[in-house]
């Protein structure tokens, strides 16, 4: 409460000794009720009234009432140790309750997509923590079979037999160019239009599926992309996108929203354009509720486009 320009808080404890004489309308039978003695009781609401700077109760020798201000003052008491009490309650069950660990593999391109799941996943179990593990595409769905991770999201699925696989959605494609190439200035841009510029892709054993997925796409347009030294990393592809001889390259569309760069451009490819599917790896037997949320808020995020 505002007392002569600074602030206040008032105590659990006051309230809770305000509430209980305003119901016993005496002290001695609220200080029993609460386990303190009665001169305590009187100190605490005394306090309180100098506190708020408003009479709480009209004291007389037999009994105790309370003021208008006194009873105004109880419904909000009341609200403010309902509160307090809910909270507390809630603590206790968490107490008892200790949050449960999700461990789900992850894979490349997943862009903006990712911390849309998490957020939905825990607006939906609370209680549920997670932890992202970077897992290489060949050893994903041996590890969701053990139970090292409960789920591996992936672009390439391997079978086994212990093992489902879930497409979650598909993930376009953008050309990345340097920013002043001509190309630059189209809406879109034809894999034709890029047959007389050399390609840079990620080694074939970080992503096999990316990898194939596009020079398979160049050859079927008809011609066999010249293919430049690999990068280690994608921050490094792009340096060499915007630096070196004009060249080109793949990025997914949700990295691509991501990306900052002034001397790199990117454009979508034209219709049917590119994409390489998302799975999630999921164990074959009975669903764990756990995995089963994870996989409605895979559903959730991409049947709403995305983050």
């Amino acid at each position: 409460m505002i007392d002569g320009g600074y602030r206040r808080l008032v105590e659990l404890r006051q309230l809770r000794c305000f509430v209980a004489v305003a119901e016993e309308q005496h002290f001695g039978r609220a200080a029993g009720r609460l386990g303190i003695g009665q001169p305590a009781a009187s100190q605490l609401i005394g306090r309180l009234e100098r506190e708020l700077r408003i009479p709480l109760f009209a004291r007389t020798s037999r009994r105790v009432a309370l003021t208008p201000e006194g009873t105004e003052f109880l419904a909000h008491a009341r609200t403010v140790l309902a509160a307090a009490d809910a909270a507390t309650a809630a603590a206790q069950r968490l107490a008892r309750s200790p949050r449960r660990l999700l461990v789900v593999g992850t894979c490349s391109g997943l862009g903006d997509r990712l911390p849309s799941i998490l957020a939905a996943l825990a607006e939906r179990e609370p209680g549920l923590e997670v932890r992202l593990r970077s897992v290489a595409g060949r050893e994903r769905s041996q590890r969701v079979a053990s139970g090292q991770v409960a789920a591996a999201f992936t672009h390439e699925v391997r079978p086994h037999p212990r093992v489902r696989a879930e497409t979650m959605w598909l993930d376009p494609l953008r050309v990345a160019l340097p920013a002043g190439h001509p190309l630059v200035r189209r809406r879109v841009v034809r894999l034709t239009d890029l047959a007389e510029l050399p390609l840079r892709l990620v080694a074939r054993r970080a992503s096999p599926p990316l990898y194939d997925l596009v020079t398979r796409a160049c050859v079927e347009a008809g011609f066999q992309p010249t293919l430049l030294p690999a990068a280690s990393t994608l921050e490094d592809l792009m340096a060499e996108l915007g630096s070196a001889v004009p060249s080109w390259t793949v990025v997914f569309a949700a990295r691509a929203r991501q990306f900052r760069s002034s001397t790199v451009a990117f454009r979508p490819f034209a219709a049917p354009g590119l994409a390489l599917a998302t799975s999630l790896l999921l164990p074959a037997g009975p669903a764990d509720p756990d995995v089963a949320a994870l996989e409605w808020a895979c559903r959730s995020v991409a049947d709403g486009g995305g983050a």
